[in-house]
């Protein structure tokens, strides 16, 4: 899953005009932390997520 969402998310950020590490960190550290620290056993995540909610699609 890192294999494709790492990509995407740097390229999130380069559009956004950040440096693409923001977005390394921004797709890597976050899964990890809800990982650790969540009592669930199931969890989804990407970077498409918030966008396709944001525009009502999926």
């Amino acid at each position: 899953m890192a294999a494709v969402s790492i990509p995407i998310a740097m390229g999130y950020a380069e559009v956004a005009g950040l440096p693409a590490v923001c977005g390394l960190y921004g797709s890597v550290l976050p899964v990890l932390l809800f990982a650790m620290f969540s009592t669930s056993p199931q969890f989804i995540f990407g970077v498409d997520a918030a966008p396709a909610a944001d525009a009502g699609i999926g």
